[in-house]
């Protein structure tokens, strides 16, 4: 379960740093979404859920720079069986979402 927790962890800030990088001149109007798909054996699919539950979903909660977010399982086939979808305000908002996810993160984990 920890090395589970631990790859997810990676795998967000992964994705977190990835999106951050990305930059344009003048942003259009409207939210941005981040997708991440993770492919997870179908026997660890609750496993993961519960972590989300437990450990994700309250930071994703008290992230301020976070509009809204959804969990999406895929059942069946050797496909990517959870996706998760996160809206922002802006691309700015992703790079403040992440610094205060790591705050967040560190306050529940000292």
């Amino acid at each position: 379960m920890n090395k589970l927790f631990c790859t997810l962890f990676a795998l967000v800030l992964v994705f977190m740093f990835s999106s951050a990088v990305i930059s344009q001149e003048e942003e259009a109007q409207g939210n941005v979404f981040t997708i991440m798909t993770f492919k997870v054996g179908l026997d660890k699919v609750d496993e993961l859920l519960g972590l989300w539950e437990k450990e994700w979903k309250p930071i994703y909660t008290q992230n301020e720079y976070v509009k809204s977010y959804r969990v999406f399982t895929h059942m069946w086939g050797s496909d990517w069986s959870i996706v998760v979808i996160v809206e922002y305000e802006s691309l700015a908002a992703i790079e403040k979402s992440q610094t205060r996810g790591q705050e967040l993160f560190k306050e529940k984990y000292p």
